[in-house]
């Protein structure tokens, strides 16, 4: 009996050990299974905070991004809001231009044939006026013609007087003899007052002539000299005319010139917005694929939070079996198996937040 008491104390203290190693080998593995615990709670601590840094950074470049996408889109619409306006008022003095150049060509053309007109009735008036001066030139050798006959016949009769002067002394002498002295001088004292009241009569004529052809002379001077005159300040006249109209006309052409210089300018500056506008399509494209690839890469940092939750949750479930001492074994065999060896479990990646996919502006 006494034996039996022996062999079952010794079977106990056996046992006994051996559940004091088993304990031993469990409070290391324990240990261990702790330290690899806290480890990774540290790690785990520092992936949240290093996920949450960059989460922060990303919302800040996000919004920035935001940010600058409004502004740019501002801008761009604000814009294409004065280009259309500037346009519209373009337009309208464009429009405007052309309805002046389009009145000033006419008003031209309208003075041009009112010019034309004016110069044709001004050179038939110059006409007339040379008819008019050929015809009193005309009636002038007329009368200068008519005035040397009359000087010739003057001197005829100055021939004849004389020639009759020398007959009428031999009929003196002659009568003196037949008649007597006395009678014959009274007859020729009669004849010589008949003679003479017949020249004077002639003298007066001519001189009466000889007047009117030197007034006639004197005036077709004037005349001449003021047709002259005239025909000077008409040509003066068309000259300065002639340079008005081509001074005006040389103004309509640098007005349609720089009316076609506006156009083309406008023309310019429109193929200069469009080019604008589509470098500024395609930096909105680049700015939203930029933010899309912020925001996937937040989903996978995202998914990456989601698993090492998941490793949380399982490292806090297995702290809590680790407090059960029958299960400390179990929890170290899993702790240390090559299946938990990263402390996650895989998982499906999820998809992007919700925010960012709603924050995504569209194009």
């Amino acid at each position: 009996m006494e034996q039996e008491i022996q062999e079952a104390r010794s079977e106990l203290q056996r046992e006994r050990a051996l559940l004091e190693r088993r304990l031993r080998f469990r409070e290391e593995h324990l240990a261990k299974a702790r330290q690899e615990l806290e480890r990774r709670q540290k790690e785990f601590d520092q992936k949240v905070q290093q996920f949450r840094q960059r989460s922060a950074q990303t919302e800040r470049m996000l919004e920035v991004r935001r940010t600058q996408l409004d502004h740019y889109r501002a801008l761009l619409e604000e814009r294409e809001a004065s280009l259309g306006r500037e346009r519209e008022i373009l337009s309208r003095q464009q429009r405007l231009q052309q309805e002046e150049l389009e009145k000033a060509r006419k008003r031209l053309a309208a003075d041009q044939e009112a010019w034309e007109q004016q110069k044709q009735t001004q050179q038939a008036e110059l006409r007339r006026q040379q008819d008019m001066l050929a015809l009193h030139a005309e009636n002038l050798e007329a009368r200068r013609a008519r005035l040397d006959a009359l000087r010739s016949e003057l001197e005829q009769t100055h021939r004849d007087i004389l020639e009759m002067r020398m007959a009428v002394e031999e009929a003196w002498a002659q009568l003196a003899q037949a008649a007597g002295e006395q009678d014959a001088r009274r007859r020729v004292e009669d004849a010589r007052r008949a003679l003479s009241e017949h020249f004077q009569t002639l003298r007066e004529d001519l001189i009466r002539q000889r007047r009117e052809l030197e007034e006639a002379q004197r005036r077709f001077e004037e005349q001449r000299d003021q047709f002259r005159a005239e025909r000077q300040t008409l040509t003066d006249w068309i000259t300065e005319r002639d340079e008005r109209l081509r001074i005006r006309e040389q103004s309509l052409d640098r007005d349609a010139k720089i009316l076609q210089e506006q156009q083309a300018a406008w023309r310019a500056a429109q193929q200069q917005w469009l080019k604008e506008r589509h470098e500024a399509e395609t930096i909105i494209r680049s700015l939203l694929r930029q933010l899309t690839e912020l925001c996937t890469t937040q989903g996978r940092e995202l998914t990456e939070l989601h698993e090492v939750e998941n490793a949380e949750q399982y490292l806090t479930n297995a702290s809590t079996r680790v407090a059960d001492p029958p299960e400390a074994a179990s929890v170290a065999e899993e702790l240390t198996s090559p299946a938990n060896s990263d402390g996650v479990t895989d998982k499906p990646a999820s998809e992007p937040s919700v925010a960012c996919q709603e924050g995504e502006p569209k194009a």
